[in-house]
């Protein structure tokens, strides 16, 4: 999982710079310009998902994260991604994916409430825990420019993250 969120920078920041990526994308991105945002999203998050049995989570992190990256501006132009939409990836990416994965390996713990506002409210604490444990992590390391970090430093600072929120969770009810 951690090394999709890497790879999906890796791929904004080349098609930024005007790099096609062949060896990743099976279409021709720079015909996509002046195409809905959503339509390229999607496209984008096919070519990254990889098939084993993560796709689901991993699919829902990439869509949520390309879409944050992404939407402010309704047709898709690589001139718009810049380190602030490379930030917003990779922190809604380790957002969205951390939540996933803890919620389908808790193994339906936050369904053994019989009353569902009770369910949703714990699940909403988790991802807001996590949203601030990523926050946290992400902004005390002063990335800089994201496009110029490599893939093996951004999978290591993905599984750190990933590290570090689950010992919060761990301790949350301590």
């Amino acid at each position: 999982m951690a090394a999709v969120g890497a790879a999906a920078i890796d791929l904004l920041s080349d098609i930024a710079e005007g790099k096609p990526r062949g060896d990743v994308l099976e279409f021709d991105i720079a015909a996509c310009i002046g195409v809905d945002v959503n339509i390229v999203i999607d496209m984008l998050v096919e070519a990254l998902t990889p098939n084993n049995g993560d796709a689901e989570i991993i699919r829902a992190a990439l869509n949520s994260a390309l879409e944050e990256a992404l939407c402010k501006h309704q047709d898709f132009d690589p001139s718009n991604i810049d380190n602030s939409a490379l930030m917003s990836l990779f922190e809604t990416y380790l957002t969205e994916s951390v939540f996933h994965w803890i919620v389908v390996e808790s193994d339906k713990a936050f369904q053994k409430t019989d009353n569902a506002e009770e369910a949703i409210r714990a699940e909403n604490g988790l991802k807001e825990l996590i949203s601030v444990v990523v926050e946290e992590a992400v902004g005390g390391l002063g990335l800089g420019d994201m496009s110029n970090l490599q893939v093996d430093a951004l999978d290591k600072l993905h599984r750190d993250v990933v590290h570090e929120v689950l010992e919060v969770w761990e301790g949350y009810d301590d």
